[in-house]
């Protein structure tokens, strides 16, 4: 959120090819952060859950930092001096090797406060994560702007911005949190954590080539330029992830062990589905009528062509989200296996549609390719996890009700009006359209949206009053 936030101030002061080089930046030390982070976080909360009294659930907690500190120490530190090779490999030349020594010093701060952070999500200290998090994000965009507008640092800047703040927070939940746990270590635990997470590092590594490896494909078939404008509209199209996909998932990584294990465990989750994947789809809808708009408020004419890309991007996420909650029997009946088995044939698939398909359609094909990606994770998640489990989820409710956005969707587009005022109106009218539609669908049972109304007047008149 804080790109987000900070896209009026990007679109400004940074050109398209800078634009490019940060989003370089940023993708190169996902990679290097998949490898070393050995996603630890999945596994604390699994055994977490399973340890049996508060000294052993410290002991999980506190082993992983341990162990999490000791190898991104030595990877970060070897990186740092290997900067200018880095540089080469990416852009073909050492000119960027203080940028990446900066990004790899944040990316080892980045990875070790995911423990402490999961720790609060754990305790269910919803409210002290969130403090938290609106610090990072307000004194970021804060520094951001004085580096950025103040320095003129350019890339410069945002990457030490962002470098100084993250060290700050992780200082600070470091020390809290081994205050809390103690430093203990167990080398059990150790050794049944990384056998967890082993198959879920190519699993990550997976994700990460469907994320954006299409950005290396446009920087190697167009120019940097291209790269920009891509950047910029996966950042809209990407929205669906910080506004919902991460929250959701953050609650869910470390309560989904907890409800699988109850005896009516099905019902609920179906009713989670249907209230989550309504929220996604209301989200995708509102983003892809309204992106023309938010572009302009937003950005300079320049980027304005970006917009035509967001409404396939956003369907790719709305995809995805679904996709987490489909996988939910792989995390709880331990068959992480068939994740990385999924993540790791999808990453093939990806690659392939973007030879196909980006050296002549550019960005579109760059989108086009992420959506068809996300289709046949779907498809493989459906079929696998129907084979470990029993859990019957409500596919005709969510056909329906994305057959109901695409329509109206498509008819925002045919529907040309010259009016800003006239045009913003037809579309709200759209909205309220889709949102009667959904409710006559019978995709909720009419009482509970009764009751879920009359709980949100009743809050409403609370506040008022």
């Amino acid at each position: 959120m804080i790109g987000f936030f900070l896209i009026p101030l990007y679109t400004r002061y940074l050109q398209p090819a800078d634009y490019g080089v940060l989003e370089l930046l940023v993708l190169s030390i996902n990679i290097v952060t998949l490898l070393i982070g050995l996603q630890l976080t999945n596994a604390v909360a699994k055994f977490y859950d399973s340890a049996e009294g508060r000294d052993n659930k410290n002991k999980v907690v506190s082993t992983a930092i341990i162990l999490i500190v000791l190898i991104a120490g030595l990877a970060f530190s070897s990186l740092i001096f290997s900067s200018d090779r880095v540089s080469a490999l990416v852009f073909g030349s050492a000119e960027y090797s203080q940028l990446f020594q900066i990004v790899f010093a944040a990316a080892f701060f980045g990875i070790i406060m995911q423990i402490p952070l999961l720790l609060l999500r754990l305790h269910d200290k919803s409210k002290q994560f969130v403090v938290i998090t609106l610090i990072r994000v307000v004194v970021t965009v804060g520094l951001t702007i004085y580096f950025v507008v103040a320095l003129e640092l350019g890339v410069l800047g945002i990457v030490s911005a962002n470098a100084i703040v993250t060290a700050l927070i992780c200082g600070y939940l470091l020390t809290t949190t081994l205050a809390k746990v103690g430093f203990g270590f167990s080398s059990f635990y150790t050794k049944e954590m990384v056998v967890y997470s082993a198959p879920l590092v190519p699993a990550a590594i997976g994700m990460f080539v469907i994320h954006f490896s299409d950005r290396f494909f446009l920087n190697h078939y167009s120019t940097l330029e291209e790269l920009g404008l891509y950047s910029l509209a996966y950042k809209f199209g990407f929205l669906l992830a910080p506004l919902l996909i991460q929250p959701f998932g953050l609650i869910w990584g470390a309560k989904m062990f907890e409800i699988y294990r109850l005896e009516n465990s099905h019902d609920i989750l179906r009713k989670i589905f249907r209230g989550y994947a309504f929220l996604v789809i209301t989200a995708l809808f509102l983003l892809s009528l309204f992106i023309n708009e938010i572009m302009i408020i937003m950005t300079t004419p320049q980027y304005y062509s970006a917009a035509n890309l967001v409404p396939i991007i956003a369907l790719a996420y709305a995809l995805n989200a679904i996709n987490r909650l489909v996988m939910t029997p792989f995390y709880t009946e331990k068959k992480t296996k068939f994740i990385g088995l999924i993540n790791s044939s999808a990453a093939i698939v990806c690659i392939v549609l973007n030879f196909a398909l980006i050296e002549s359609f550019g960005g579109l094909g760059a989108a086009v390719a992420t959506l068809l990606t996300f289709g046949f994770i779907l498809i493989l998640n459906v079929y696998f996890s129907g084979k470990i489990s029993t859990m019957r989820w409500p596919w005709s409710s969510l056909i329906k009700i994305i057959g109901i956005t695409i329509t109206l969707f498509i008819l925002s587009e045919l529907v040309d009006i010259d009016n800003l005022a006239l045009s913003l109106a037809f579309k709200v009218i759209l909205f309220i359209t889709f949102l009667t539609l959904v409710y006559y669908s019978n995709y909720f049972d009419k009482r509970y949206v009764k009751k879920m109304v009359g709980k949100i007047r009743t809050k409403a008149q609370t506040i008022t009053q």
